[in-house]
This record gives C-alpha cells, sequence and structure tokens, in this order.
C-alpha cells in the first residue's frame, strides 16, 4: 500500500514537471501581455506626435497616412474631413497636453492579439483650447488592416454638448459642434 502511494505521487510529479515544460508558463504569457503593451503604448505614443505634428503643420497626407485602411475604407470623404477640422481649429499650434491616462483594452483570438488604445488631450493654440480624443490600433495580429489610428474626435475645450466620443466609433475626424453651421456637411464628420 505504502509503495502505490509513492508510485502515484512520483507519477503525479512527472506529470505535472512535464506538462509546465511543455505548455508555456503564466509567467511567460505575462510578459508577452506586458511586452505587447509597452510595444502599443511607443507606437500610440509616435502616432499622437504625428497627429498633433500634421494637424499644426496643416499637412494633409501625413495625417491621412497615420490612419489604418481599416479606417480609410470606410471614411466618408478624408479630404473633405481635413479640411472642416482646419476651419474648426482657430489660431496657430502652441502645445499639447495629455490630460489623462491612456486606455487601453486587448482583444485575443486564436493566438493573436489586437490592442486598441484612447488617448484623451489638449491641443492648444494662441485663441483656443481643443480637446482631441484619440482611438488607436498601433497593434494588431488579428487583422494588420486595423493597424493605425482609427478615429480623432474634436471638441472646443469649453463644448457643453455630450462628450460622446465612448459612444461614437466612426472612422475619421468626428467633429459634432460643426453640426448644422450652414455650408457644412455634417455627414462627413459624425
Amino acid at each position: 500500500m505504502k509503495i502505490m502511494k509513492i508510485m502515484c505521487i512520483v507519477m503525479m510529479s512527472l506529470l505535472l514537471l512535464t506538462s509546465c515544460a511543455v505548455a508555456p508558463s503564466a509567467v511567460d504569457l505575462l510578459f508577452d501581455r506586458i511586452s505587447d503593451n509597452a510595444k502599443a503604448d511607443k507606437k500610440a505614443d509616435e502616432n499622437i506626435e504625428l497627429i498633433v505634428s500634421a494637424i499644426s503643420e496643416k499637412d494633409k497626407e501625413k495625417l491621412k497616412s497615420i490612419f489604418s485602411k481599416t479606417a480609410l475604407s470606410e471614411m466618408k470623404n478624408f479630404d473633405e474631413q481635413f479640411e472642416i477640422l482646419q476651419k474648426f481649429l482657430e489660431g496657430e499650434f502652441v502645445s499639447w497636453e495629455v490630460s489623462s491616462a491612456r486606455q487601453t483594452s486587448t482583444d485575443i483570438a486564436y493566438g493573436d492579439k489586437s490592442i486598441k488604445t484612447g488617448t484623451y488631450g489638449y491641443y492648444i493654440t494662441n485663441s483656443n483650447e481643443y480637446r482631441i480624443y484619440i482611438v488607436d490600433f498601433p497593434f494588431d495580429t488579428i487583422s494588420e488592416e486595423n493597424q493605425g489610428v482609427y478615429m480623432i474626435y474634436v471638441t472646443s475645450r469649453d463644448y457643453d454638448g455630450i462628450l460622446r466620443w465612448r459612444c461614437v466609433m466612426k472612422p475619421g475626424i468626428y467633429i459634432p459642434e460643426v453640426e448644422g453651421i450652414e455650408g457644412i456637411d455634417s455627414d462627413l464628420i459624425s
């Protein structure tokens, strides 16, 4: 009886040890996730710098190049959205201030990952301040077409309407304050 107990313990130990050697450990999975999030954060930071410089330099092609292929194929008319954005932003660029911690969510499908980030900050000019929320997929191995910026949501800092950026997931540049303004096709930006 004592020999049976010892043999069971030895067998269970061998099974446990071999399964640990074959399967990735929880620590490895954790480090992979941290590494992917760090890569995503770095890419999101680079995209923010590119967005701010493209807007301040009025460089339509630079801004367009940051958007994902998916966003570009789904948005209505990037060129007109960019023109509306330039009309909306008054004054010369002074600074960009991140106002809150980045929001990050991760989807995993069959070992592939998609990391979505949301960054909220203030675009400050010499005549006004604007809130900008950027939805970005800086890391996506599920569908590489999604990699890049998906939405830029812009309001003036004192906008008293509902801040719907969490509910609105429309590709391109979204400026709720220009809805209803004569001469602007609000379908392009909403």
